[in-house]
């Protein structure tokens, strides 16, 4: 049997990655070979709800967008066991598949052992010979009602699963009235924010208020409402590719694993809520920015792990001394002693950490390359961090000689959210922007 679908171009990459590792699971049990192939392109006006009509109340307007779609083959399914048909399956929070209307409104039920209870999924199943005799049986019963092999039972469900799969692709978002509207909203914000924050940086409300640059919030805002217009054709930096939408849904699964966290819970239930105003937009554009310096954090841990095991002390205690260095991180400090004051982490082309200790505007910025001349404080190791029980060279007296620019010797940081920032961002949830 084959099954013929169309489905919109930017999905078929992810459907037949997700296919093929399900048909290589149905081989494996007993099941025949299944191919999903593209048999053309095409391209066609398609009515879609306008999303972000939302910032402006109208919750049901659309617009018509020009959009390609592939029609994409699936052969070699045949998702029967004896004299019976997998056609769809339940849970209770979902029916899939071709599901009678009498059976979708009841309580899940086991035609088998006549058992209503809550469980995990039901199957549903169609007769060969007897055309609209349709059971639903439990999954725990399926190897008794059909008294099949387990793995062909479990390779039937891999079947199944494909066709599922077929079902979602062809199944746009933007389709009036699915569930999955509002989270497709979220994450084209997210994608956006994604993509600008990718090209400028992150800007929050607070350094925004403070230099009178404009909030990247405002700018993800921004675009969003000018993609409405037809004529318009952004800049590149506003305009969100499919790897921006991968990340915005790996962005979405991480903010669901850390719901201990207030910000970050305050995000994810940004992302169930959809739009509905300036102030979701700059909670999921900060969302990002958090995410985004999440990931910088964890490659920053393990580039300075690796970069540890090589560090010396260079120069003398007392030696004034000429480095090229790279600035990994400035991290502000407040002390009784000593008032607001910086530390800043560096390394020079060798892998050698180095530090400086100064209660005045060190004049650098991270992820820059700088030439320095400073005197040698101490010979030291680092106490706590990726780089824990490292060499490091302290240093104080510190002058720049020259702004080298943006550089790595081999660790850098992206622009994200700044430590400053991710404190202040937990206000956001309570107190809408300025317009």
């Amino acid at each position: 049997m084959a099954i013929v679908v169309e489905i919109p171009s930017g999905n078929v990459s992810a459907l037949v990655r997700r296919v093929s590792k399900l048909a290589e699971r149905a081989r494996t049990r007993g099941m025949p070979d299944v191919a999903i192939r593209v048999i053309d392109s095409f391209d066609r006006i398609t009515e879609i709800p306008d999303h972000f009509a939302r910032l402006n109340g109208n919750l049901r307007a659309t617009r018509s967008v020009g959009m390609s779609f592939t029609r994409v083959e699936l052969e070699g399914v045949d998702p029967w066991a004896s004299e019976w048909k997998l056609i769809g399956s339940r849970t209770a929070l979902d029916n899939i598949g071709d599901i009678p209307e009498r059976m979708k409104i009841r309580k899940l039920t086991c035609d088998h052992c006549g058992e209503i209870r809550n469980r995990v999924r039901t199957y549903i199943l169609e007769h060969r010979s007897k055309p609209g005799e349709v059971v639903e049986i439990g999954s725990s019963c399926l190897g008794d009602f059909l008294g099949s092999d387990p793995r062909v039972l479990e390779g039937l469900e891999t079947l199944f699963r494909m066709m599922g799969e077929l079902d979602k692709a062809a199944d746009p978002y933007w389709r009036l009235g699915q569930p999955n509207e509002v989270l497709e909203e979220s994450r084209l914000v997210l994608a956006v924010a994604n993509r600008i924050i990718e090209e400028t940086g992150f800007v929050g409300s607070a350094r925004a208020r403070a230099t009178g640059e404009t909030a990247t919030w405002k700018s993800v805002a921004n675009a969003l409402h000018l993609s409405r217009n037809e004529i318009f054709s952004g800049p590149d930096s506003q305009v969100p590719m499919a790897a921006d939408y991968l990340i915005a849904d790996e962005c979405i699964a991480w903010c669901k694993e850390h719901l201990d966290d207030p910000f970050v819970a305050g995000v994810a239930e940004a992302v169930e809520r959809g739009l509905v105003g300036p102030k979701e937009v700059a909670v999921l554009t900060a969302g990002m920015a958090t995410y985004r310096r999440n990931l910088q954090r964890a490659d920053q841990a393990k580039k300075e792990a690796a970069l540890a095991e090589g560090s010396v002390h260079v120069g003398l205690p007392g030696e004034r001394i000429q480095r090229l260095v790279h600035v990994r991180r400035i991290i502000p400090y407040e002390s009784s002693r000593w008032g607001s004051s910086r530390i800043v982490l560096m390394s020079d082309p060798d892998g050698n950490l180095l530090s400086w200790f100064t209660g005045a505007d060190p004049g650098m910025q991270e992820g820059r390359c700088y030439e320095i001349r400073g005197t040698v404080k101490s010979h030291d190791r680092v106490r706590k961090g990726p780089a824990e029980g490292a060499a490091e060279t302290k240093f104080t007296r510190v002058s720049i000689l020259a702004d080298l620019g943006i550089g790595d010797f081999g660790l850098s940081e992206e622009n994200g959210l700044s430590d400053e920032e991710s404190h202040a961002l937990d206000q956001l949830i309570n107190a809408s922007p300025r317009l």
